[in-house]
C-alpha cells in the first residue's frame, strides 16, 4: 500500500470550501463542502492540517513529521494512509474527483431534476407564517398535538376498520403522500431555512429508481453556515410541519359525517402521513431523522461507517480507518439496526407490491413486479454485469458505450414490437371449490332426545338405512292419547245412532204423569185457597204461595212433557254429523301421531357417505324439529364451482377446457371441461346473490362490514372422484381456455378494457 501511494501523491482539491466552526463544547473543527456534490463532511482540526499538507508532491513520511511537529502527537503512517483511502472514497482529492459527479448524497439509483428558483416565493411565504416559528406556536401545536393522539386513543379502533372495509380511494394514497405530506414537508424546510437569513435557490424533485418522485428544496447553505442547533431547527420543520398535518386530518377525520368526501379524504390523509411521517423520523434510513442523528452525534458519514464497521465485523475483514472499541460497538449495533430494518423495509414492500399488481392484473401485474425489481436493484445489475463482461473498456469507452446502448436499446425495441404481435394462448383464471353432487341433511323430524346412533363418520349407507332414533316419549303419548279420544267419539257416535230405548220412554212418560198429578193437586189447593181468601179466612200470602205453586206445576208437567217428545223422536240428523265430523278430525289426528311416532327413526334420504363428525357421540343429546344431525353426500363425481371475475367471462363458454391445481397437490394438473355457467353475478366476498336473500336476512347483510371483492360469476365442471382421492370443498385454481390471441390483446386486456369503458364515459 506504501509503495502504491507513492507513485502518485496524494493532492488535496482547491476547489473544497473550508470553513472553521466552533461546536457548544468550545471545540474547534471545520465544515468542507463539495461544490461539486454539495456534500458537506465535518473535519477536526487535525485532519484539516492533514488534508492541506497533500499537495501532490510532499511525501507521506514528510507529512507525518510535520503532523507530529505542529501538534507534539505521534502518529502512525498507517493512519495517514487509512485518512487518504477515505478522502479518495469521499472524493476529496484530485485524483477521485473526476468521478464524483453532483448526486446530492443519493445513490446511483437516484435521480435529480431541477424546477425553479423558490427563493422570492419563499420570501413571500416566510412574511405570511414567519410566525409559525415562534415559541407561542409550538405551545399550541403541542396542544393540538395531545388533542389529536387523544382522539385517535378513543375511536383508532373505528379508523382501523373505516380503513379496512370503508375507504373506496385507497389508491390516492401514495399521491396525498407525494404531492402533499412530501412537497409541504420539504417547503417547511425551505421555509425555515429561508426565515434564518440563507437563499434557497433551487427547488426539484428526486426520481428514486426512475419511477418514484419525491421534492426537495436546496438548504445546504444553512447545513453549510449555521450552528448545530439552528441546523438542527431547519431539518426538524419538514417533520414537524408533516406532524402538524397528521393531527390536522385527525381532527378533520373526527369532526366530519362518515357519508362525506371530506371525512374520506382526512381519512386518507392520515394514512399517507403517517406512512411519510415514520419514513421521515426514521433514523435508520436516509432521510430527515438521520440528519437530525448525524448533525447531533456531529459524526460525519456515520450511516457510511456504521454499515462498514458492521460488514467489517460480520465478513472478518479490516476497517480502512481505525478507530476506538467503542466506537467500533456503537457502530455494530447501528449498522446491525439499518440492515436489519431494510431487509424487513423492502421484504414488506416487495411482498405488497408483488401482491397487489398480480391479484390485480394477473400476468401483467407480475411483469410490472418484474420491472419494478430491476429498477430497484438497477445499479447492483450494472455493476454485476460489468464484472462479469471480459472486455470493460467498450462499456467504459464514452463513444462505444454510447453506440453499445443504442444497439441493445433498439434490439429490444424490436423484439418486444414482435413479441406483442404472436399469437397466445389466452386463458381465464379464477378460485374454484370442489362441491359434491348429491349431499342431503339428515334432520330431526320431530322433537326428542337422541337414544340411538347407528353410523360413524366416513359410513357409506344406502338410501332407508337407519342413521339414529329418538327416544319418541312425547310422539307415543300424543298417539295413545289420540287412539283413546277415537275410541270415545266412537262408542258416543253408535250410541245415537242406535235411537231412544223403552226404559228412557217409560221413565219419560212416568215424569209426565208425576206431573199431573202434581197440576191436579195444586189446582184443588188454589181453588180452596181462593175461596177462604174471599172470604178473608186466610191471608194474602197464603193464597199467593198457592197461585205459585201452581204455576211451578204447570211449568214442570211442560218439560217433562217436552222430554217425553224428545225421547220419542230420537238423535237428529246434524248432532250425527257434528260428531262424524270430530270423528275424522281426531282419526287424521291419530294418524299424525303415528306418522311422529315412526319419524322418531331418522334414516338416509340417499345413497352417500356420512360427513359428519362423531355423530356417535351424540347419544343423549335432545333435537328440536328441523335440526341438523348429519350430513350425506356422495362425492364419486365432484363439481368445480369456478368463481370468475365478471369482466373475463365473456371469453368462457361450455365446453370450454378447463386445467386445475389445488392447494393440497400443486405439481400435478387435472383436466375437465365447462359444464354449464351461472346466469348472475354475485359480489365475491358475499358468498351470495343479495336479491335472493329475505327482508331479515337482508337486516343482517346490510350490517356485515365486507371489504368488497369485486363481481363474480360462477362456472361449473365436473371431476370423476370414483375413488375417494379428492374431498369435498378442496380449493385451487382454475385455468379456462379460451382461445388465441396476440400477446398485447392477453396482457394488456385490463388497459385496453379501462379505454373501452371508463375513458369512454368521460366523453359527452
Amino acid at each position: 500500500m506504501v509503495g502504491n501511494l507513492s507513485k502518485k501523491l496524494p493532492q488535496y482539491r482547491a476547489d473544497v470550501e473550508i470553513s472553521p466552526q466552533v461546536s457548544e463544547g468550545k471545540r474547534y473543527y471545520h465544515l468542507l463542502k463539495d461544490p461539486c456534490s454539495g456534500e458537506i463532511y465535518d473535519f477536526s482540526e487535525e485532519e484539516v492540517f492533514l488534508y492541506q499538507q497533500f499537495d501532490g508532491k510532499t511525501s507521506l513520511e514528510d507529512i507525518r513529521k510535520t503532523f507530529e511537529g505542529r501538534f507534539n502527537e505521534t502518529i502512525d503512517l498507517s493512519h495517514i494512509e487509512a485518512f487518504v483511502r477515505q478522502l479518495g472514497d469521499l472524493g476529496l482529492l484530485v485524483s477521485s474527483s473526476e468521478t464524483i459527479g453532483f448526486s446530492r448524497g443519493m445513490d446511483d439509483e437516484f435521480l435529480q431534476r431541477k424546477i425553479f428558483n423558490p427563493d422570492r416565493l419563499l420570501g413571500l411565504l416566510v412574511s405570511l407564517f414567519g410566525w409559525c416559528f415562534t415559541p407561542l406556536f409550538f405551545a399550541v401545536f403541542c396542544l393540538f398535538f395531545f388533542c389529536a393522539v387523544g382522539v385517535m386513543v378513543k375511536y383508532g379502533a373505528f379508523f382501523v376498520q373505516e380503513i379496512e372495509f370503508g375507504l373506496k380511494s385507497i389508491c390516492l394514497v401514495p399521491l396525498l403522500s407525494i404531492f402533499m405530506v412530501n412537497l409541504l414537508g420539504e417547503l417547511a424546510k425551505g421555509i425555515a431555512c429561508k426565515k434564518s437569513g440563507n437563499q434557497v435557490n433551487e427547488m426539484g424533485v428526486i426520481m428514486l429508481y426512475r419511477f418514484l418522485p419525491r421534492f426537495y428544496f436546496d438548504i445546504r447553505e444553512s447545513l453549510w453556515k449555521y450552528k448545530k442547533k439552528e441546523r438542527m431547527q431547519v431539518i426538524a420543520a419538514g417533520p414537524a410541519f408533516q406532524l402538524f398535518l397528521w393531527c390536522s386530518a385527525v381532527i378533520g377525520w373526527n369532526n366530519t359525517h362518515s357519508w362525506s368526501g371530506m371525512h374520506e379524504f382526512w381519512a386518507l390523509l392520515i394514512v399517507a402521513s403517517t406512512i411519510i411521517l415514520f419514513l421521515n423520523v426514521n433514523p435508520l434510513a436516509r432521510r430527515d431523522g438521520y440528519l437530525l442523528l448525524n448533525i447531533w452525534l456531529e459524526t460525519p458519514e456515520l450511516r457510511d461507517q456504521a454499515l462498514s464497521c458492521f460488514h467489517s465485523y460480520c465478513f472478518r475483514y479490516s476497517l480502512k480507518e481505525p478507530i476506538t472499541n467503542r466506537q467500533k460497538k456503537w457502530f455494530r449495533i447501528y449498522g446491525a439496526a439499518i440492515t436489519i430494518y431494510e431487509l424487513l423495509f423492502w421484504t414488506v414492500v416487495f411482498i405488497l407490491i408483488g401482491y397487489l399488481l398480480i391479484m390485480s392484473l394477473k400476468g401483467v401485474g407480475a411483469c410490472l413486479f418484474l420491472l419494478f425489481l430491476t429498477l430497484r436493484f438497477e445499479q447492483t445489475l450494472k455493476r454485476k454485469l460489468l464484472q462479469m463482461l471480459p472486455n470493460k473498456k467498450i462499456i467504459t469507452n464514452e463513444a462505444g458505450a454510447v453506440r453499445l446502448k443504442q444497439i441493445i436499446q433498439l434490439g429490444i425495441l424490436i423484439i418486444l414490437i414482435v413479441i406483442m404481435f404472436l399469437p397466445y394462448s389466452y386463458t381465464v383464471s379464477g378460485e374454484f371449490s370442489l362441491r359434491p353432487v348429491t349431499q342431503y341433511g339428515i334432520r330431526a323430524q320431530v322433537a326428542g332426545e337422541i337414544a340411538e346412533v347407528f353410523v360413524k363418520e366416513g359410513q357409506w349407507v344406502k338410501k332407508g338405512d337407519p342413521i339414529a332414533k329418538l327416544d319418541g316419549r312425547d310422539q307415543k303419548r300424543n298417539y295413545g292419547e289420540s287412539e283413546a279420544a277415537l275410541d270415545s267419539m266412537q262408542a258416543e257416535l253408535d250410541l245415537l245412532r242406535g235411537g231412544p230405548k223403552d226404559a228412557e220412554i217409560a221413565k219419560a212418560e212416568q215424569e209426565v204423569q208425576a206431573a199431573k198429578t202434581s197440576v191436579d193437586h195444586s189446582k184443588k189447593q188454589l181453588n180452596r185457597q181462593e175461596e177462604l181468601f174471599n172470604n178473608k179466612a186466610v191471608s194474602e200470602k197464603d193464597y199467593d204461595e198457592a197461585v205459585k205453586n201452581y204455576d211451578l206445576d204447570e211449568e214442570r208437567l211442560k218439560i217433562a212433557e217436552k222430554n217425553l217428545e224428545l225421547v220419542q223422536s230420537g238423535a237428529q240428523d246434524e248432532e250425527i254429523r257434528s260428531l262424524e265430523a270430530k270423528l275424522r278430525f281426531t282419526e287424521v289426528e291419530v294418524a299424525f301421531n303415528e306418522k311422529d311416532l315412526e319419524l322418531i327413526n331418522m334414516t338416509s334420504p340417499a345413497e352417500g357417505k356420512i360427513i359428519t363428525a362423531f355423530p356417535d357421540q351424540s347419544v343423549g343429546q335432545y333435537l328440536n324439529k328441523g335440526d341438523l344431525f348429519a350430513v350425506v353426500e356422495n362425492s364419486s363425481r365432484l363439481i368445480v364451482e369456478i368463481k370468475l371475475a365478471e369482466e373475463d367471462i365473456s371469453h368462457v363458454q361450455v365446453g370450454s377446457d378447463v386445467i386445475m391445481k389445488m392447494w393440497s397437490e400443486p405439481r400435478k394438473k387435472y383436466k375437465s371441461t365447462v359444464v354449464a355457467v351461472a346466469p348472475v353475478a354475485y359480489e365475491k366476498s358475499r358468498g351470495r346473490i343479495i336479491r335472493s336473500l329475505s327482508a331479515q336476512e337482508w337486516l343482517v347483510e346490510r350490517e356485515e362490514p365486507l371489504k368488497k371483492e369485486g363481481q363474480v360469476v360462477r362456472v361449473l365442471a365436473e371431476l370423476e372422484n370414483q375413488d375417494g382421492h379428492f374431498k369435498t370443498d378442496m380449493t385451487g385454481i382454475a385455468k379456462i381456455k379460451s382461445g388465441t390471441r396476440p400477446v398485447y390483446a392477453v396482457f394488456f386486456r385490463w388497459l385496453m378494457r379501462f379505454v373501452q369503458v371508463e375513458v369512454w364515459s368521460w366523453i359527452p
